[in-house]
């Protein structure tokens, strides 16, 4: 009897010495303590005291940070790999991973990685699965969620979390924002955009590279022969910030890579960190070398010939694509013996995007970038995806085992996380995802410039966002569990009305009948319209708004709520805006219709027949107007449909004066405040401008013209200052524009925006 009640309190013992309370905070002290010893890296430093930060905020105790454990009796949380020696099974299977692992050891907990970066991740992991925190977005006033408490339980501290892909990055981030960096680190993601984050003790991505030509663009003077030949230019170039290679030069691929490896050097010795990636990419152009040898047919490696079909490379892409490669193949063993720990990842985009007729070097990655005609509504292996990018896309995950993607994720309406799932496991299912690099461009959470107009797409896509960088680390996920998790934690009280509105735009999303267009560079205005307006949902998204915004008490719900709401409001309001936004690029090529760059503004087409009475009936012709600015110059481009070209009524080509171009022909007004600003051109470039009616009036603008087939197209340039407009100045400007269709047989029609009259109706002009 005595010996039973020996082993029950033996039992009993070992059972209250191998199970403690563990908490961060009890009674609204600290009873924790961060263990973070000297040598740790910049990004341990930041987790941990970020983690401090956010625990003092909930409960107003501050855990102390040591740097050797303390003698007290309380929970103590091991920092970095140092402490995990025991984990040897752990430290196998993270290594070479961004993973961490999360162990408990009576009152110890271990956070560790094979990597700094990797116990960041752990640490805010920790923070997030222990308490109701989330960081909904970058906003520093209003963008994290969090409750007040005395106690903070530790609870979940047993967690091994391996990314499937190793690097997740997030790039462009304009305007600059050192917050929207810090969410994405918090978030998972490895490569934020910002230089900030290499260097200084930092262990995030570090990749460099740029254009294909530009390591060698220091020997344009004294090796022009290298670079590709414009034969319009008649000399050997490289444009400015754009450019290529001639590729038929014998031993070129060689010298490149050794350039490489002199700036990717130069890279590492100023960060004092080493490269992981070597981006390889076009211009945003798709000019090649024209050179006799360049465009001579190419032997391929099985002895067949591939014979150049066009030296236009929109309309030929695999001649010039396959050159690409080939020349990358030959340059690959040069460039591994140089860095042998950079992986060259080639950015295939442009004619890049066209998959070779060769195979490529097993030491080259791609880096795919569907981009601009697809569709972000449907995978791209969906067959309502574009057969082009549909078929592309196959071809890639057929012909190499290190592919990843370059995707366009900008906070918008529009739960793109859909898109985003399906095309990261149908890479995870065909390639290596240790070589995969999964990349976006974004527009960070300041403001409301840059393409994802900053901060107002923030405000409607934030939970999109957000459960795209979960996708990021493992795209398997439940799509709808992470929009659940999100609306929850952000939303508290308001959540059941804000999943009700996430319900609703996801069925509007994934109807087969909704016809919305979606891609990189569709304006949020457009997919609100036919995600919702076109759709009947109008009425219903607002109740629901309006719903949540009185449910809400926590005041960051309260604010995101109200902020959302207010955006689909000015929707309403800033029909027909002409968005100018700033493309620097433009700058450069703006004046020649094969620009890439014009294929990044918004482009308006609602022509309708001129009308004062009734409503306003369609154009008989499409007529497209886009516009953008580059510092000191408006660029505006229109293009006029029209089937009978040839049968245009307009007056002929003068030079030696400027005249009201009559018969068929386009008009451009601006108002500001009481001043009218009127530039009218036609299809043979007569053109006129006029301050008030002040013929006299000189703006100094351009017009370039063009005619074909089917449409007659124009590019105006026109320096802001002649209208009253300074970049980065607001202005109430506004504009409207008609066009006369005439064909000298029968009575001319009239069209103008919308239909509206002239002097009646002008919209609002946007300029970033």
């Amino acid at each position: 009897m005595n010996m039973r009640i020996s082993i029950f309190a033996f039992a009993l013992l070992f059972s209250c010495l191998s199970s403690y309370a563990l908490d961060f905070v009890k009674n609204g002290q600290a009873v924790c303590e961060f263990i973070l010893p000297d040598g740790c890296s910049t990004d341990e430093k930041f987790s941990v005291k970020d983690s401090q930060r956010w625990i003092k905020e909930m409960t107003g105790a501050e855990i102390p940070i040591l740097k050797k454990a303390s003698e007290s009796k309380n929970t103590k949380i091991f920092i970095g790999k140092s402490f995990a020696n025991k984990y040897t099974d752990d430290l196998k299977k993270l290594a070479g991973t961004d993973g961490y692992a999360i162990r408990n050891d009576g009152e110890n907990v271990y956070v560790f990685a094979a990597r700094p970066r990797g116990v960041l991740y752990g640490v805010f992991d920790l923070l997030e699965m222990n308490t109701d925190i989330i960081f909904s977005r970058p906003n520093t006033d209003f963008g994290t969620v969090h409750g007040n408490h005395t106690d903070l339980p530790l609870t979940k501290v047993d967690k091994i979390n391996i990314p499937i892909f190793n690097y997740r990055a997030f790039s462009g981030g304009h305007p600059p924002h050192m917050e929207s960096g810090k969410w994405l680190i918090r978030n998972g993601i490895n490569r934020v955009g910002r230089s900030q984050f290499n260097g200084n003790g930092w262990d995030m991505m570090l990749n460099t590279g740029s254009q294909l030509f530009r390591p060698l663009k220091p020997r344009l003077k004294d090796k022009p022969e290298w670079f590709g030949w414009d034969p319009v230019m008649k000399r050997r170039m490289v444009t400015p910030g754009e450019g290529t290679l001639c590729l038929s030069q014998p031993g070129l691929p060689v010298e490149w890579a050794k350039a490489v490896a002199r700036d990717v050097t130069a890279r590492e010795k100023k960060t004092g960190q080493k490269a992981e990636l070597y981006l390889i990419g076009p211009g945003d152009n798709w000019f090649c070398c024209r050179c006799e040898e360049c465009e001579k047919p190419i032997t391929l490696p099985d002895g067949k010939i591939l014979e150049m079909k066009h030296y236009d490379a929109t309309k030929d892409p695999l001649f010039r694509s396959t050159q690409v490669y080939m020349f990358l193949n030959e340059a690959m063993p040069t460039f591994k013996k140089l860095l042998p720990h950079v992986k060259p990842e080639i950015l295939a985009y442009i004619h890049f995007a066209e998959p070779p007729a060769v195979d490529i070097h097993p030491d080259l990655h791609v880096h795919f970038a569907p981009y601009p005609t697809n569709s972000m509504r449907h995978p791209l292996l969906d067959e309502r995806q574009p057969k082009l990018w549909r078929t592309r896309f196959q071809t890639w995950l057929k012909k190499t085992p290190n592919f990843g993607i370059r995707n366009y994720f900008f906070s918008k309406p529009s739960p793109q996380a859909y898109y985003a799932a399906a095309n990261f496991r149908a890479i995870a299912k065909h390639s290596n995802t240790n070589n995969s690099f999964i990349h976006t461009e974004y527009t960070t959470d300041r403001g409301s410039k840059g393409l994802g107009l900053g901060a107002h797409g923030w405000d409607m896509g934030a939970m999109h966002t957000w459960v795209i960088t979960k996708l990021f680390w493992n795209p398997h996920q439940n799509v709808d569990e992470l929009y659940a998790y999100f609306i929850k934690r952000t939303f508290r009280e308001a959540s059941p009305y804000m999943q009700e509105y996430f319900e609703m735009i996801r069925d509007s999303w994934l109807d087969p009948k909704n016809k919305t267009v979606d891609a990189c560079h569709a304006s949020l205005d457009g997919v609100y319209e036919g995600m919702i307006v076109k759709q009947g949902l109008q009425k219903k998204c607002m109740s629901l708004l309006e719903k949540a915004e009185k449910a809400a008490l926590h005041p960051n719900s309260k604010i995101m709520i109200t902020r959302m709401k207010d955006r689909y409001k000015e929707f309403a309001k800033k029909a027909a805006r002409l968005v100018v936004d700033k493309i620097d690029e433009l700058g450069h090529d703006g004046h020649t219709f094969s620009s890439v760059q014009w294929e990044k503004p918004e482009v308006m087409s609602d022509f309708k027949i001129t009308t004062r009475l009734g409503e306003a009936k369609e154009s008989p012709y499409k007529t497209e107007i886009e516009a953008a600015h580059a510092g000191n110059k408006l660029y505006i481009r229109i293009a006029a449909y029209d089937d009978k070209i040839a049968q245009i009524s307009s007056l002929p080509k003068d030079d030696s004066k400027e005249r009201w171009p009559k018969g068929d022909h386009m008009e451009i007004w601006f108002k500001q405040g009481n001043q009218h600003y009127t530039f009218a051109f036609d299809s043979n470039g007569n053109k006129y401008d006029a301050k008030e009616y002040d013929s006299t009036w000189n703006s100094d603008w351009k017009v370039i013209t063009q005619k074909g087939p089917d449409r007659w197209e124009s590019i105006l340039i026109i320096p802001l200052k002649s209208i009253g407009l300074k970049a980065g100045q607001k202005s109430n400007i506004q504009w409207m524009t008609t066009r006369e269709i005439n064909h000298g047989d029968s009575k001319p029609v009239n069209i103008s925006y919308q239909g509206q009259v002239l002097y009646k109706t002008y919209f609002p002009l946007v300029l970033d």
